[in-house]
């Protein structure tokens, strides 16, 4: 498996990310979400100018996918979408998207361990992150050592909110 990550000067790619974000999160979300409020999120979130501009203060975006060899063997694309920040206690894990094929396959597992890699390198004790309350990959999160530590609803505008768990995974 390999891990790229984007630079903010290079369109075509923001471009791109934006697009294998929205078709992900479209997806999964619109059952979850509904159709109104997912289309209202991907455009705030996941268009170039959402991605560009959270880039802007201070996320770093990539992507997940199979090695070369892997790609030609499987003809496949992505597998999936992440981003995070550094905030003063912890790593941040804003954005973790996963194509539908790609799910329960344990993709997430080597992604989870260059966060933990990345987050003790620069001296962060956590890894958190935010997740719907309804979302079933909560129990996944579980399993990878994340406990709910707090619920948050936040406002996105329009009349929508997040409903959401913070979760957290201490890290030794």
């Amino acid at each position: 498996m390999e891990i790229f990550y984007f630079n903010a000067d290079e369109p075509k790619q923001i471009k791109a990310l934006s697009k294998l974000a929205t078709d992900i999160l479209r997806e999964y979300y619109d059952p979850l979400l509904g159709i109104a409020q997912n289309l209202y999120m991907t455009e705030k979130f996941q268009s170039v100018h959402g991605i560009l501009d959270h880039m802007k203060r201070g996320a770093v975006y990539g992507v997940l996918t199979l090695t070369p060899i892997q790609s030609v063997k499987h003809n496949t694309n992505p597998l999936g979408v992440f981003a995070y920040q550094f905030k003063k206690d912890y790593f941040y894990i804003s954005k973790f998207y996963l194509r539908a094929y790609a799910r329960g396959k344990g993709y997430s597992h080597p992604l989870m361990d260059e966060f933990e890699r990345v987050a003790l390198e620069h001296k962060l004790p956590a890894l958190r992150l935010n997740v719907n309350k309804y979302n079933p990959t909560i129990d996944i999160y579980e399993h990878l050592g994340f406990r709910i530590i707090e619920s948050e609803v936040n406002d996105i505008g329009k009349g929508y909110v997040m409903d959401d768990y913070v979760m957290e995974k201490r890290l030794s």
